[in-house]
């Protein structure tokens, strides 16, 4: 006792006590939770009062903060891109204090590290590995802080940053899987052929009809050089598509072909869906000066689109490679001489080449 009746005196004003151990009251503690169930008075002078709410059943125990756990990245494990680094949460051994981390990490073993952040108070932190260095020596470290600054730490085991790593592949199907996916094909593949046969080939020549538009590319911009007299699209909607294709070549090769692309044209009666096929010529345009169009001898692109309705898109891709060559063959010589009959013999020869499966055309000459 202290020249009273308690173990301490608050001689001031505002003084806090919490969480102490009072030898001459310990009990009762109803629900086990080691604090005892009243409040302990400690005297003070007569014109205030302070106690302690919480007082101990036994003395408090060194103040420890046990440290976390690191979960990810695990031993040896390789990662890349943005990875998601978890632990599981410091343990303070004492009460009402708040703790936070920092994340550190390591690209030789331990020797050196980097702080990435700090001030965390959740247990997971997504790192960005992509603007480090590829190397099999990195370690991660938590540290761990209370607010009444005690400290522990963890370090991660070793493990690798690849950013060009592929992951294996899958490991191969058993031999019954394997045979179950080998006949589904089969039974698909074979289907598809027998309607083909049936629905396509069965088709009137009229009905599968090619619309073929040519345009180049000139000093003013794109230009439509002839169209199908029957083409369903209008030149702003078909300047739109040939602008379209002559991006693709920009990145690809001359003379080769992309598509099929989808395009739905509307009329006042109906809407019909159609996909066009593009190819790139190399011809004469003396009306092109621009050095960024024009190479040498006068040479510039043109770029022609070839239009089909939509339910013949299975036949023509199966004869896709047959369209480049005949389309590799036909003679562009002068692109001022491309007349509406070059346009409608292209359409013939295609006719032809796809329905009939007839590889020997008449090639349209300018």
């Amino acid at each position: 006792m202290i020249g009273g009746t308690s173990q301490a005196f608050d001689g001031g004003a505002g003084n806090e006590f919490k969480y102490n151990y009072w030898d001459e009251k310990t009990t009762p503690d109803t629900d086990h939770n080691e604090i005892v169930d009243k409040a302990y008075q400690i005297d003070a002078f007569s014109t205030w009062k302070n106690e302690d709410p919480y007082p101990l059943t036994s003395p408090a125990p060194p103040h420890q903060l046990t440290a976390p756990t690191i979960l990810t990245p695990a031993k040896e494990e390789i990662v890349a891109k943005e990875i998601r680094i978890e632990w599981t949460p410091g343990s303070d051994s004492w009460w009402e204090h708040q703790i936070s981390y920092s994340v550190y990490y390591s690209p030789d073993g331990g020797e050196e590290w980097i702080l990435i952040t700090s001030g965390l108070t959740t247990t997971e932190y997504l790192w960005n590995t992509t603007v480090l260095e590829n190397g099999a020596n990195y370690k991660i470290k938590i540290n761990s802080t209370c607010s009444g600054n005690a400290v522990s730490e963890a370090t991660s085991e070793i493990f690798t940053i690849n950013n060009a790593y592929i992951p294996p592949p899958p490991p191969p199907p058993g031999p019954i899987l394997l045979l179950i996916i080998i006949t589904v094909i089969t039974i698909i593949t074979v289907g598809i052929v027998v309607w083909q046969k049936k629905y396509f080939l069965r088709q009137e020549l009229p009905t599968t009809s090619f619309i073929v538009c040519l345009g180049t590319l000139t000093d003013e911009g794109i230009t439509i050089q002839e169209k199908s007299e029957g083409c369903p699209f209008n030149d702003q909607e078909l300047l739109s598509m040939i602008e379209y294709s002559a991006v693709l070549y920009q990145h690809g090769e001359i003379e080769d072909i992309y598509g099929p692309f989808p395009q739905t044209s509307i009329s006042k009666d109906s809407e019909i869906e159609w996909h066009f096929l593009s190819f790139a010529f190399r011809v004469k345009d003396e009306s092109a000066e621009d050095t960024r169009i024009v190479r040498k001898g006068g040479i510039s692109p043109a770029i022609l689109l070839v239009f089909y309705e939509r339910q013949f898109d299975a036949i023509i891709l199966a004869q896709k490679k047959i369209i480049k060559t005949y389309l590799q063959s036909v003679e562009v010589k002068d692109v001022s001489k491309i007349t509406q009959s070059w346009i409608t013999q292209i359409e013939t020869d295609l006719q032809k080449l796809i329905i009939k499966t007839s590889k020997t055309t008449r090639k349209p000459t300018t």
